[in-house]
């Protein structure tokens, strides 16, 4: 499973930057940019979720943050998704972008971490 976890990180990284720079700097929001924004959050949620079974099923873990910032970056992005108007796409990039970085620190913290 950690192999997984680590890969999955990985994935969520890359998927998040692309999204939050179409969105923010690009200021795309077609189709194309709302399906990968969907496989972003997706996958955002997956390595949410797996990390909580890695983080109970062992006394020693990578700590609070690696699994906070995770979480903080979700709600970020659903709380942009819900917005409406003409700032949804700049909010939708920024969090896109908090996502990347918050995952890059957790994927981080997590590979080197033991």
């Amino acid at each position: 499973m950690t192999g997984f976890h680590v890969f999955l990180g990985f994935a969520v990284v890359a998927l998040n930057g692309i999204a939050g720079v179409r969105g923010l700097v690009l200021r795309k929001a077609g189709p194309t940019d709302q399906a990968l924004g969907g496989w972003a959050l997706g996958t955002l949620v997956i390595q949410a979720a797996s990390g909580m079974f890695l983080l109970t099923a062992t006394s020693e873990g990578p700590g609070v943050v690696h699994i906070a910032l995770p979480v903080a970056a979700i709600a970020a992005i659903l709380g942009a998704r819900s917005m409406k108007g003409e700032g949804r796409v700049t909010a939708m990039g920024a969090a896109y972008l908090f996502a990347a970085v918050a995952s890059t620190v957790s994927w981080l913290t997590g590979s080197f971490h033991g």
